[in-house]
């Protein structure tokens, strides 16, 4: 059985170890309510319709369970995105 406070407590973990010096990762282990800069997209022509380019910032949201999408926020707009897609986004936490 899925076990939610164990998940959470491994994305705070998480959370701690890249928190400091502009270290890189992607957007799929970033926690909720965490601002990052973008920092690599991949070529797919759906990104940039989305807002997601080169350093640009965004907040996470929340994310859905079961390996459902990442809910963030860039500028103005909420979107969701899959977590196979925000495996490949990579970001610089500030």
């Amino acid at each position: 059985m899925f076990n939610k406070w164990k998940y959470n407590q491994v994305k705070k973990v998480s959370k701690n170890n890249h928190e400091t010096n502009n270290e890189k990762l992607t957007l799929a282990q970033m926690t909720k309510g965490n601002e990052a800069s973008i920092t690599f997209v991949p070529k797919q022509s759906i990104m940039s319709s989305l807002g997601l380019r080169l350093n640009k910032k965004i907040r996470v949201l929340g994310w859905q369970y079961f390996g459902g999408p990442i809910i963030i926020k860039i500028e103005d707009r909420n979107i969701a995105i899959g977590r196979v897609l925000a495996q490949q986004i990579k970001l610089a936490v500030e």
